[in-house]
């Protein structure tokens, strides 16, 4: 059978997670009534750092409106946002703040996937460390 649109991006993000050595990957995908949503099928882990796993764990618990937060600005401007230290955002700007100073998160990167003209999903990395935006 062929893939779906959800296992061929969840298979993308894996494999961009393990070759640029990223340690956690969520897919955002909007849901009903405009927000975007993520679960457990759609995230993709190259650590297994307690820290970062929970706070996997706790992004599934959010939703993301059109240009609220990472996720949502990413999905708004259809062009990947990059923030080197999420910590240094507010918390209307980077509702996970509280979440994110306890597990160590610094770096965000969102990029949205567009398939003609239209986001299907977000593809969100975080990393555990703060990282220049060439690498």
């Amino acid at each position: 059978g062929g893939f779906s649109m959800e296992e061929l991006i969840c298979h993308c993000l894996a494999k961009v997670c393990k070759r640029r050595n990223l340690a956690l990957g969520n897919i955002w995908v909007p849901g009903e009534g405009h927000f975007l949503t993520t679960s457990h099928q759609f995230q993709s882990y190259t650590s297994d750092n307690e820290d970062l796993v929970f706070f996997a764990t706790r992004c599934t618990e959010y939703t993301f409106r059109f240009g609220e937060g990472i996720p949502g600005t990413a999905w708004k401007e259809g062009k990947p946002v990059w923030v080197e230290d999420v910590t240094t955002l507010s918390l209307a700007e980077y509702p996970r703040l509280a979440i994110a100073k306890a597990c160590k998160v610094r770096t965000s990167l969102a990029i949205p996937f567009v398939v003609c003209g239209a986001t299907v999903a977000v593809l969100e990395f975080v990393m555990g460390e703060v990282k220049q935006r060439d690498e």
